[in-house]
């Protein structure tokens, strides 16, 4: 007979004793494809959601505040865009969205969308994507209400930069609501969240927002192809500069811009040209001598002059207002902007060096920038420069000069002098002037925009796609957490069909004997069971992979429906790839047979005559008087040098491998340990049924170690997994995760003033008795992907905010560092939540994260501190005076921590959200956002708690299993005690009792090494273990068990037990 026909004829015959190693191998092979699975799953949904929100935009260029013209995109065939935030509300005004997306475009850009098919609509209608028509409860041909707000010139944080809240409103009827797939799912963050858009006819929202001909993205189908040739169409225009020729005594060449101030980099770059000076115009609050004052007036530095630093040159206007001559002394007031608005009154004197009559060709306005409010008005008490000005002082003769020569300045100083006064985070200088070397306008202008990069000002290309690729690999591996997690069940399933094997063989050591009598060998016999073994593990692998396919969609829909906090609106779909399932065939069937083939290792060493006779035992050695702790007591030492790394590693996934990995070799030391004391009890003396019952467990010490592993492991991965289970526990302490804060909120539009100063309650018509009672914490936004645990991408630029770390000292737990640490003036120090950073992130303290600021360049910022399960999950904090040392142009707050009394803290929230529903305000109580945050992970508790209940449904069935076993191997020494007057109650319960030993071995060392290996890491982090329920899980594990291993009992222990010795 052929060996192949005797393995087949083998397993055929012995399918019975088989069906444990299908089981076993089946369950293995279910686990491994279908967590290998779930993560291409969850991976192909990431990456069908990027491709969805990208289409075929590959690359882009984002302005932000910095608006270049609508021809750049089309010279480079790129798609022009607005790219706005506001607020979207039904027409009976009962509905309103905010922090929808506002985009401005045409046919072009609908030809990137996955479809290309053009959404056409005119300058009365606008588009809505699908989860916005949801949320308004509207459809095409109802109107809505969409409010945004208009660009201004400077940052409205600015001096001069007019008034604040310039809204717009555009009322309009929906043409369309787009689907996903006709590009209703743009976005160009990572979130797998569809964003509440609104699609605007390009040219409608130029006109309402007064920015004709200009826009603030371009979105390209090639990103090496706008790289290379997009600096190529630049212009002057494109940089927000005017050029203008100097007409009179001197014909210069003048560069302004309509920001105001130049930027600096713009400024340094056009300051090298031969012949150029600077020009800083300002207004100033008023110029006062001992003969008078003067209100609200221009003055002029500028740097083509000799004079003294201390000197002035003034208007024969201002001579005669204040009757001044040469060498009197005068006093310049003015403003200088600190953190947002805020305005400090400071002065400056100098000395009168010189009076120019009013017809001299330096008395002209063109010295003075368009300032918004102040430029464009007729009469000066209209003017709405954004600072505060006292209308009364303004005099008749006042109104006259600006009737007569407007802007312009009554007095000029050095450019030294007025930068040392205004020079400002926004700029230095307000025009550069140059020689006119007789060139036209058109020559000038391009040498001029030759000298100049638009990544000067920020406008770099990005390559959208590969950002959306790198986010797609997802912040959490579901794969990895799965087979990680799954781990211990694997292992539990290998040792289920390993025991299950040995016993078929034990039955079958006979036939193994007369094999080896006929003359096979040794090598022969062992090929032929592993043969025999892997044609039914190779059955169990061909059932496991559809077993891991229906696992996968079981999972999926867990997640979809059950589990949703764990994917907060992923659309889910089922993703199978050869490969994988491959790959996860091939090292089921690998390690099942490695297992089987150890795990027989000594079965076939044994005699045949031994075989034949049944006088063996795989487990039993000599006793010896000293056994070997050294295993163990390396193993322990391995174990804890694994947890003290844990301390020192940063990166989420070695953490969590230092956690696991030290877990399993304490769980490993703890067995030799059990092994070392069973192989001490097999040789003493049984004088009791409670010794007779120790004896019988270290009869066979593998099996009996195998099941107290299999429960060991279940229990260890339900205890080490609960016992991060988060509660939001008391939101009012301050070392909570809200830090005593009572609320939370976003505005889509910013708030400029500070709300807890009466310029503010007057600004929005705040309650003045209410307001004391609150204290409201602004943060700066500068927006970026969202790292927080509801957005499975990786982030690759977190959203940064910033804010006044005196104003949240004393407010939240830290895991590392403290608000102290934002002090630090070395780098650029961030403070982030613990789950942002390790799991968002893969960072640590210590660790770096690359931004660019306002003018393209790279800067880094360092983490230094962790917060310890926090609502400002998903967000880098750093100092505001940091923030806008990168982004000056930054204007507003648009994120806010409110202080009250808990029992206040609904009228405060609901009086905030009305006055300010023109910012569109949406306040929430800090709980509900830490429980969102928390039931993300506690959502992958219960995944895991499932996966590790699974072990322990494993585990006692082992001891199932066991139970049958050993009665049936004992069956004839347990009648013959019944005959020698034991019992059967008796001999019951020596069963019962040995075999919950096991249970009791298993729970103990499993929540012992569980406990060991978390306890570090809470300490970390100032939690602590759950004490009430995983005491109740662990109540209710063993009473399951031991109803098992009753049942197990009661079925083997049937019969008249001395009826097995008349069969011997």
């Amino acid at each position: 007979m052929k060996l192949t026909d005797y393995v087949l004829q083998s397993a055929r015959h012995y399918w019975r004793g088989h069906l444990g190693l299908l089981f076993g191998t089946f369950l293995a092979a279910t686990i491994l494809t279908g967590s290998m699975l779930v993560g291409d799953s969850v991976r192909a949904s990431l990456e069908r959601v990027a491709s969805l929100r990208l289409g075929k935009v590959e690359g882009g260029i984002l302005g932000g505040d910095h608006w270049f013209t609508e021809t750049l995109a089309r010279k480079t065939n790129a798609a022009p865009v607005i790219i706005a935030t506001g607020a979207a509300s039904a027409a009976n005004g009962k509905v309103r969205v905010n922090g929808a997306q506002v985009l401005g475009v045409d046919a072009s850009f609908w030809k990137l969308s996955t479809s290309s098919k053009n959404i056409a609509f005119d300058k009365s209608a606008v588009a809505i994507n699908e989860p916005l028509a949801r949320k308004l409860g509207v459809k095409a041909g109802d109107t809505i209400l969409v409010r945004l707000e208009r660009p201004s010139a400077i940052s409205r944080d600015a001096p001069l930069s007019g008034s604040t809240n310039q809204d717009i409103s555009l009322r309009r009827t929906v043409a369309a609501v787009i689907s996903a797939e006709d590009f209703g799912a743009f976005q160009l963050t990572a979130s797998q969240v569809p964003p509440d858009s609104v699609f605007v006819n390009l040219a409608d929202l130029q006109t309402q927002l007064e920015m004709d001909g200009r826009v603030n993205a371009l979105l390209h189908p090639q990103f090496n192809t706008l790289r290379a040739h997009v600096e190529e169409h630049r212009t002057l225009e494109d940089f927000a500069l005017k050029l203008k020729r100097l007409e009179g005594a001197q014909k210069d060449w003048e560069i302004s811009t309509s920001r105001v101030f130049l930027d600096r980099s713009i400024a340094d770059k056009l300051g090298e040209f031969k012949g150029a000076y600077g020009v800083l115009t300002y207004l100033v609050n008023g110029i006062t001598s001992k003969q008078g004052g003067t209100p609200y007036s221009m003055v002029t530095a500028t740097g083509n002059g000799n004079g003294k630093d201390d000197e002035i040159t003034i208007t024969q206007w201002l001579a005669d207002d204040h009757k001044l001559a040469i060498g009197d002394e005068l006093e310049v007031k003015y403003f200088v902007v600190g953190l947002g608005r805020d305005l400090k009154q400071q002065s400056a004197k100098f000395k009168v060096a010189k009076i120019l009559p009013m017809d001299d060709p330096m008395v002209t306005k063109a010295w003075t920038p368009d300032f918004p409010g102040v430029s464009d008005v007729d009469n000066c008490r209209d003017w709405e420069p954004g600072i505060p000005m006292d209308m009364k002082a303004i005099r008749d003769k006042d109104e006259a000069y600006w009737d007569e020569f407007k802007g312009t300045p009554k007095g000029f100083i050095t450019l030294a002098a007025g930068q040392k006064l205004w020079a400002n985070r926004f700029g230095k200088l307000t025009a550069i002037r140059l020689p006119n070397e007789g060139q036209t306008m058109e020559a000038k202008s391009n040498a001029l925009a030759l000298r100049l990069q638009l990544a000067d000002i920020g406008l770099v290309p990005r390559d959208f796609k590969q950002d959306a690729t790198s986010a797609a690999k997802g912040s959490v591996d579901f794969g990895g957490l799965f087979i990680g997690l799954s781990m211990f069940l694997i292992a539990a399933a290998l040792v289920f069909a390993a025991l299950l094997f040995l016993f078929t063989l034990e039955r079958r050591a006979p036939q193994i004997g007369l094999l080896l009598a006929v003359g096979w060998t040794r090598g022969m016999v062992r090929r032929a069971w592993l043969l025999e073994a892997g044609v039914i593990a190779t059955a169990g692998v061909l059932l496991g992979v559809f077993g891991g396919m229906f696992y996968t969609q079981t999972a999926l829909h867990g997640l979809s429906a059950i589990w949703t906090g764990a994917t907060q609106g992923l659309p889910l779909i089922f993703s199978a790839s050869f490969a994988t399932i491959f790959y996860a065939a091939l090292a089921t069937l690998v390690v099942v047979l490695l297992t089987l083939g150890w795990a027989s290792r000594k079965l076939f060493k044994i005699q045949a005559r031994d075989l034949l006779a049944g006088s063996w035992s795989d487990d039993l050695a000599p006793v010896q008087k000293k056994h070997g702790s050294k295993p163990m007591l390396i193993l322990a030492v391995v174990a804890l040098s694994l947890l003290a790394a844990g301390f020192v590693l940063k990166n989420p996934e070695a953490v969590a491998g230092m956690f696991f990995g030290s877990g399993m070799l304490m769980m490993i030391a703890g067995l030799l340990f059990l092994r070392g004391w069973m192989r001490r009890d097999s040789g003493t003396l049984a004088r009791s049924l409670r010794q007779i019952g120790l004896r019988n467990i270290s009869r066979r010490p593998s099996r009996s170690l195998a099941v107290i592993g299999m429960m060991a492991g279940g229990i260890f991965l339900v205890v080490a997994v609960n016992a991060f289970r988060m509660s939001a526990g008391d939101t009012t302490a301050r070392d909570s995760g809200t830090g005593g804060f009572a609320l939370i909120g976003e505005s889509s539009l910013p708030v400029y003033e500070d709300l807890n100063v009466k310029a503010g309650w007057d600004a929005f018509g705040l309650d003045e008795k209410l307001m004391p009672q609150a204290r409201v914490v602004p943060f700066r936004v500068r927006d970026g992907d969202d790292a927080s645990c509801l957005n499975l991408n990786r982030a690759q630029k977190p959203v940064l905010v910033a804010a006044d770390p005196a104003k949240l000292t004393g407010t939240f737990a830290f895991a590392s560092g403290s608000w102290d640490k934002l002090n630090d003036d070395s780098c650029i120090p961030a403070i982030a939540d613990q789950a942002t950073a390790m799991w968002g992130l893969g960072k640590g303290v210590g660790d770096t994260l690359d931004y660019q600021d306002s003018s393209g360049n790279t800067f880094q910022v360092k983490i230094v501190g962790l917060l310890a399960g926090s609502i400002l999950q998903g967000k880098m904090i750093i100092t505001e005076k940091d923030y806008l040392s990168k982004y000056p142009d930054a204007a507003g707050y648009r994120f806010f921590l409110v202080d009250s009394k808990p029992e206040q803290s609904a009228e405060i929230a609901a009086h905030l959200t009305r006055q300010l529903e023109q910012r569109g305000l949406a306040l929430e109580p800090t709980r509900q956002r830490l429980e969102l945050f928390l039931s993300v992970q506690n959502t992958y508790i219960g995944i895991f708690t499932v996966l590790g209940g699974l072990g322990v449904l494993l585990g006692t069935a082992g001891i199932g299993v066991l139970i049958a076993r050993h009665v049936l191997e004992r069956r004839g020494e347990l009648g013959l005690m019944q005959a020698l007057g034991f019992r059967a109650g008796a001999l019951r319960s020596m069963i019962m009792g040995e075999h919950s030993l096991l249970l009791v071995l298993g729970l103990i060392l499993g929540v012992v090494t569980a406990s060991l290996a978390v306890l570090p890491q809470l300490i970390e982090r100032g939690g602590s273990l759950p004490l009430t329920f995983l005491v109740e899980l662990i109540v209710a594990v063993l009473a399951f068990g031991l109803a098992i291993c009753a049942i197990a009992v009661a079925t083997a222990v049937r019969g008249t037990l001395t009826d097995s010795i008349r069969r011997e």
